[in-house]
């Protein structure tokens, strides 16, 4: 879905690279929220996998927008690409 929404984004939108994956987090951040509250009050949660999937969220939030702001937007362009 993340490929697909800066996809949209960057096509529909006057925006660069970066700012349009910010974007593209921003808004995937608030629908996983929304789902986490949903499976928090309706549904099954394995406790046991919230730590490790926290620590893999914060890595990604703190590594991402640093490697994305250094790297050129041709060559990471073409890496989203073949990633998604």
């Amino acid at each position: 879905a993340g490929v697909l929404i800066l996809a949209l984004i960057l096509v529909g939108l006057p925006v660069s690279l970066p700012r349009g994956n910010a974007l593209k987090s921003v808004l995937l951040g608030l629908a996983n929220a929304m789902a986490a509250i949903g499976f928090v009050l309706f549904g099954a949660v394995a406790w046991w996998a919230v730590p490790p999937l926290a620590l893999g969220l914060l890595a990604g939030g703190w590594l991402g927008p640093a490697i994305v702001r250094r790297l050129p937007a041709a060559p990471l362009r073409v890496g989203i690409a073949l990633a998604g």
